[in-house]
């Protein structure tokens, strides 16, 4: 009973692990989706590029391929008032909602970008913080300043830097690696500022739902050459996905050396049984019992109990996420700052098929040297 309980509970804290990191692994995801596009084209040498019109039917030509938006990057010093930050300026072309998800995480003010001639700015909700701008009720202009190209020994910022300004229209909140950078604005206002007439930074695709990214990215640098990279969204922040892998292996790993740690209690069970039953094992032996049969007995029994220990623990697991996924009974200590109110959970067929199969191979591991010893025991037993 102790070891079954224990590798019950063994099971039941990986599966529930397991499903929170992925629900937490999801969250991320999904919020880094909400800014990056499902496909990224860049230009391999040099920082930016002229898209002629054989470029753009390329792309609109390759299978899975549904829209794009042109892309200007740039870095700024903004100056809103008295205050100031360095950020990344993103102009972006006038069918950009229609590629990037991020509008639904537009936390204060409105998504347009430009209204009655007027050109406004999305900031992130710490350049927004920091600049202390207010997007409902907007009076002064942000301030952009480029740094002009090639090299310079002027003194003066009027010959340092290309500048325009932009009324402060909305705030996103994703996460910080983008809200503490990014300020989206129209492209041709980018292009204004800048003097830039056609060049571009990247283009950003949206596909057909349901596309394979990987075919649709094979399709489309055959098609590019090599002079252009072509990097769908789960490749556009490789060291997080990289990251959110190791961790999962980690918490994976620790938690199979504790199960491991606790199969010892199946060794001791075992070999307390093996001691008890010296005796009925040799009556066995005398009758034609074969040491193989005695080691499988022993074997099947250590199993068997942690087998239904685990059923028991992933049953258990599984109803206390089922009820955490519908109803978010244990919430998240974050005061209202997360974007979420209670700990996320996605359950995966896999995680547990894996949790079942390592406590199977954990149980026969530790049943083998007991069983083992059992059958050399009563067998020797019986020769005495």
């Amino acid at each position: 009973m102790v070891s079954m309980v224990g590798m019950g509970l063994g099971a039941f804290a990986l599966i529930v692990l397991l499903s929170v990191f992925n629900g937490f692994e999801n969250l991320v995801l999904d919020l880094q989706n909400s800014f990056y596009a499902d496909i990224e084209v860049k230009v391999i040498k040099g920082k930016t590029f002229l898209p002629t019109n054989d470029f753009i039917d390329k792309i609109t030509s390759t299978k899975g391929v549904d829209t794009y938006c042109f892309i200007l990057e740039e870095n700024a010093y903004l100056k809103y008032e008295d205050k100031e930050k360095i950020a990344t300026v993103k102009g972006v072309g006038e069918n950009f909602y229609a590629v990037s998800r991020i509008e639904p995480n537009i936390a204060a003010g409105k998504a347009t970008l430009k209204e009655k001639g007027i050109n406004y700015a999305i900031l992130g909700s710490g350049i927004d913080y920091v600049l202390g701008t207010n997007v409902n009720n907007p009076l002064n202009p942000i301030r952009i300043n480029i740094p002009k190209k090639g090299k310079s020994t002027a003194l003066v910022a009027s010959q340092l830097f290309n500048s325009g300004q932009v009324m402060p229209g909305g705030v996103f909140l994703i996460q910080s690696e983008f809200d503490n950078k990014y300020m989206i604005i129209p492209l041709l206002l980018m292009r204004k500022i800048t003097k830039t007439k056609d060049a571009i930074s990247s283009i950003e695709i949206r596909t057909v739902e349901n596309s394979n990214l990987s075919k649709v990215k094979k399709e489309l640098s055959a098609s590019l050459g090599d002079a252009f990279s072509v990097t769908p969204r789960n490749e556009q922040d490789k060291a997080l996905y990289k990251a959110m892998q190791a961790e999962r292996w980690a918490v994976f790993a620790i938690l199979g050396l504790i199960m491991f740690i606790i199969s010892f209690n199946i060794v001791g069970s075992l070999s307390m049984i093996s001691i008890e039953k010296k005796k009925d094992i040799s009556i066995l032996k005398a009758m034609g019992l074969k040491k193989q049969t005695v080691k499988q007995i022993f074997i099947i029994q250590g199993v068997l109990g942690s087998v239904l220990g685990a059923i028991i623990g992933l049953a258990l697991g599984l109803l206390i996420l089922g009820a955490q996924k519908m109803f978010g009974f244990i919430g998240l200590p974050s005061n209202g700052g997360f974007v979420i109110d209670s700990y996320p959970v996605h359950i995966r067929i896999e995680d547990i098929m894996l949790s079942f199969l390592m406590v199977v191979v954990i149980s026969v591991i530790a049943s083998f040297y007991p069983a083992k010893k059992a059958a050399e025991e009563a067998f020797s037993f019986v020769k005495e």
